[in-house]
């Protein structure tokens, strides 16, 4: 058999035949999006994004108007309306069927979590212009979470 390598010896090897070495940020980027997962999590769906609808503009009120998203996981569905400037993102959401809830938002900065009133409502300021995932569990059931797919907003 062959003599193993250490980590540092391996490294150097592939770096040499792959290329430049990844950049230190994305290594970190790539450490906290694994623990960002969680298994027992439902997965909620896009379903519906102003964006990408039959061509027309994807705004509501005109240039710099809202993005509408839509996503939805069994009998759970979130929607969002969301405004941006060059650099961050505001949402609005409502939870749909109502229910107090507390929203986690995984961004490119870091994370955010906040509490969704009893009609589901919630709103965040100063997102990050980037991937954004949400991460909902209600009040009423403590142990099962949705989360939405990532979006780039």
């Amino acid at each position: 058999m062959g003599e193993s390598l250490t980590d540092e010896a391996l490294w150097a090897l592939l770096t040499d035949h792959v290329g430049d070495p990844v950049p230190p940020d994305v290594r970190a980027a790539a450490r906290e999006a694994h623990g960002w997962r969680d298994p027992a999590a439902a997965l909620a769906e896009l379903i519906a994004d102003s964006a990408r609808d039959d061509g027309r503009p994807a705004t509501v009120r005109g240039p710099g108007g809202a993005r509408l998203l839509t996503f939805a996981a069994d009998e759970l569905t979130i929607e969002l309306e969301v405004t941006r400037d060059d650099r961050h993102v505001s949402l609005v959401g409502q939870l749909v069927p109502p229910a107090g809830a507390t929203v986690h938002i995984d961004h490119r900065g870091g994370s955010v979590e906040l509490v969704a009133d009893d009609l589901g409502r919630f709103s965040a300021d100063g997102i990050p212009v980037g991937p954004v995932r949400l991460t909902w569990r209600a009040h009423a059931d403590a142990v099962a979470a949705v989360h939405t797919d990532w979006v780039l907003l």
